[in-house]
């Protein structure tokens, strides 16, 4: 059985918190000093889980992220989607994810 949690992040955050946290996808939100990729990575790795953030849209960040986190993060730029069931598939297609039968 693959252990993945996925982390769609494909988007910057909406207008309204742009201001606070600026133009940084949704996992780039900083909560109590790191980002929300950080605490979703720690706490899914204890777990024996790994983590799959799929970025578009300063998908950059997002890798320099994970980077720091460690192991067990990976990236995956999905390109420009439009839903996030496209998101979502398009991660798992390009990152060739072995689905379990």
């Amino acid at each position: 059985m693959n252990c993945l949690v996925l982390v769609p992040t494909a988007k910057i955050v909406p207008p309204e918190l742009v201001a606070e946290f600026g133009e940084v996808p949704s996992c780039m939100v900083p909560i109590q000093g790191r980002s929300a990729l950080h605490h979703v990575a720690d706490a899914w790795h204890e777990r024996g889980f790994e983590v799959m953030a799929l970025a578009h849209d300063a998908a950059d960040l997002v890798k320099a992220e994970a980077a720091s986190i460690g192991e067990g993060v990976r990236v995956v730029d999905v390109g420009p989607t439009r839903s996030l069931g496209e998101t979502v598939l398009v991660g798992l297609t390009s990152a060739a994810v072995p689905l379990d039968q």
